[in-house]
């Protein structure tokens, strides 16, 4: 869709089958392999849908001394707030 002012699109099945899950599991604080074991999917799954996470500004990479973690930004705080009713 060339009028949508959003970078990345999501479609309903995908948000509430990968998205939300992986956006839980964010707020969880658990890494990508944690993620994929929960979800009972690959690793590269789970990576492909953080990047996308990413390029939507919902979520950010932190860096501490040896480790990275990934935090939601506020959209997608408020993202996984609106869902959750």
């Amino acid at each position: 869709m060339s009028g949508s002012k959003y970078k990345v699109q999501f479609y309903t099945e995908q948000v509430l089958h990968w998205v939300l899950p992986v956006l839980r599991r964010i707020e969880a604080l658990d890494h990508p392999a944690r993620i994929a074991l929960c979800l009972e999917c690959s690793r590269q799954h789970v990576q492909y849908y953080i990047r996308k996470l990413k390029e939507a500004d919902l979520i950010y990479l932190e860096k501490r001394s040896s480790v990275a973690d990934y935090r939601l930004t506020a959209k997608g705080k408020a993202l996984l707030k609106s869902c959750e009713g």
